[in-house]
């Protein structure tokens, strides 16, 4: 009697193994970027190349770009990021992702200590497996573009800086939004990240308590009376980080900062909150003698693709012809997408499969993880097929 393979040998569940636990923190994605060009190169993939993005915002590595070459005309873009959520330091050091594969319950799950980083190692695999199906069918395609993006987690700033100048393809996918295959993300907000430094006067706290002026007091009283979480149906906002004073007691704090972010499917929205953000600080400490600096920055902008876009027509053909059930939703999130549409890229997010992202209860779905290469494979074959059908014409 033969036996069953192990799930654990299989060589998609041993890639998004390898992937989850190689390092890769936003702005420093080095090492699996090194892992990923090779892989890259073994597929066949040819003009692989990093770009410079990351000495725009101080990390070690660019976007890297490659094209598997193909026969016919056109080309079509699938983009996934190489860095994740942040994992928080315990005694001192980021615990390491230790991947569990519960095949009770269909999926690959962490060990509770971190996040997984199926979010976006889901879509970076999907790619890989995708490109070695078409390899592995013999059957003519177009130009598949791939872009492995640097920072995501952080403002999409990888594609921000991406070199738009070599990418040929005029749809593009971002392989990265949690939820199961048939989501098509197609609304996305603007975000913005700000951040106020609070400036008071220091003094020691016995001999001259009149003197002082204390920042720390000053950003409580902002931190605890802000409004933030869910503005409105459409706004969001989200002061995550405080940071006063020096290990001493006895100095009265003379420096704060706070740092936080916004976002809004509706863009006025969010330069309102902006502004709001702004009054409501100088509100608060008014006539205190606190000084204040602002500092804000928009990183990305509000869009909704149509239904009728090519890059929502052509996924949903494919997910219907491989007997599931398309639909498009707004999201509160930014996504490589983001920049690809502001460089007129027609695009949309799919769902990879992967739940709970940037939580410790985060997993990805076995069966998914599976299947998501035959579906971007499927998708290149549609567009190769039929690419007057969904190419916007110029």
């Amino acid at each position: 009697m033969a036996t069953q393979p192990r799930i654990e040998d299989n060589p998609i569940v041993k890639e998004f193994i390898e992937l989850v636990t190689t390092y890769s923190a936003s702005g420093d994605e080095r090492k699996i970027a090194d892992l990923l060009i090779r892989k890259l190169k073994e597929i066949g993939c040819v003009d692989i190349y990093e770009d410079d993005a990351g000495k725009h915002y101080g990390g070690n590595t660019g976007n890297i770009h490659a094209t598997l070459p193909g026969t016919m005309p056109g080309s079509i873009l699938f983009a996934a990021h190489m860095d994740r959520g942040e994992i928080m330091m315990v005694n001192g050091a980021r615990p390491p992702i230790r991947p569990v594969i519960n095949e009770k319950e269909g999926r690959i799950e962490t060990d509770g200590t971190t996040l997984l980083a199926g979010d976006d190692i889901a879509g970076v695999v999907a790619i890989l497996d995708a490109l070695r199906r078409l390899k592995a069918s013999g059957k003519p395609h177009a130009n598949f573009e791939v872009l492995f993006s640097a920072s995501e987690e952080d403002a999409a700033k990888g594609s921000l800086y991406a070199d738009y100048s070599r990418i040929k393809s005029k749809i593009a996918y971002a392989l990265d939004s949690n939820g199961a295959m048939g989501k098509i993300s197609s609304g996305f907000p603007s975000g913005a990240k700000m951040s106020v430094e609070i400036i008071g006067r220091g003094a020691h706290y016995g001999s001259a308590p009149e003197r002082g002026i204390n920042a720390a007091t000053a950003a409580a009283k902002i931190m605890l009376n802000i409004k933030q979480g869910a503005i409105d149906e459409n706004t969001e906002s989200n002061f995550a980080v405080l940071h006063a004073g020096e290990e001493a007691t006895y100095g009265i704090c003379d420096y704060a900062i706070i740092k936080g972010q916004a976002q809004s499917q509706i863009h006025q929205h969010l330069l309102d909150y902006i502004e709001y953000f702004k009054r409501f600080c100088k509100v608060s400490v008014e006539y205190t003698g606190i000084q204040l600096k602002f500092w804000d920055k928009v990183y990305y902008y509000a869009y909704k693709t149509p239904d009728d876009a090519g890059s929502v027509r052509l996924a949903s053909k494919v997910l219907t012809d491989m007997g599931k059930k398309p639909f498009t939703m707004n999201v509160k999130a930014c996504y490589d997408s983001n920049n690809f549409v502001l460089h007129g890229i027609d695009s949309v997010a799919l769902g990879m499969g992967y739940y709970f992202n940037h939580s410790k209860n985060e997993y990805m779905s076995l069966p998914q993880l599976l299947e998501n290469g035959e579906f971007i494979k499927n998708i290149v074959l549609e567009y190769s097929n039929n690419r007057d059908l969904y190419e916007k014409k110029a």
